[in-house]
């Protein structure tokens, strides 16, 4: 074989592994490396992982069918989940925008100047129902 050579001096060679040395601690499984149902993840090959088992009965509870219905206040059109009250609607997602909320025995428009009229926040919302807007000093919108 070959004579090799460096372009580092001992001494260089030494100062870096002393650099190095104790960057990083032993890889010890179970202590600093994560272990998958106690097994380790170190070597070859592949590790089971057990699912507990699910009837499909149980994975169909898991979802709920949902029926979409829509309704208008003055002239914008909203949507909601049927039987889903004011409180429901204001507090969920199909408040688009958060332009709508329940301040005490009302419903209001985030900007509170309107109030959505004769509705209260316990109140079933109708599906296909125009609903109107009154400014709080009396004139509707």
């Amino acid at each position: 074989m070959g004579k090799y050579t460096s372009k580092y001096t001992g001494q260089e060679i030494d100062d870096r592994l002393d650099a190095v040395s104790g960057k990083q601690d032993a890889l010890v499984s179970g202590t600093n490396i994560k272990t998958v149902n106690g097994n380790s993840l170190l070597g070859s090959g592949n590790i089971a992982i057990e699912v507990d088992s699910i009837t499909n009965a149980e994975i169909e509870a898991l979802f709920v069918e949902v029926t979409l219905i829509s309704f208008t206040i003055d002239g914008t059109t909203y949507q909601a989940e049927e039987g889903m009250t004011w409180t429901e609607w204001v507090n969920s997602t199909y408040n688009t925008d958060g332009d709508y909320v329940v301040e005490g025995d009302s419903v209001k428009s985030s900007d509170l100047h309107y109030s959505v009229i004769d509705v209260a926040p316990s109140d079933v919302i109708v599906a296909d129902t125009t609903y109107r807007r009154v400014a709080y000093g009396g004139g509707s919108n």
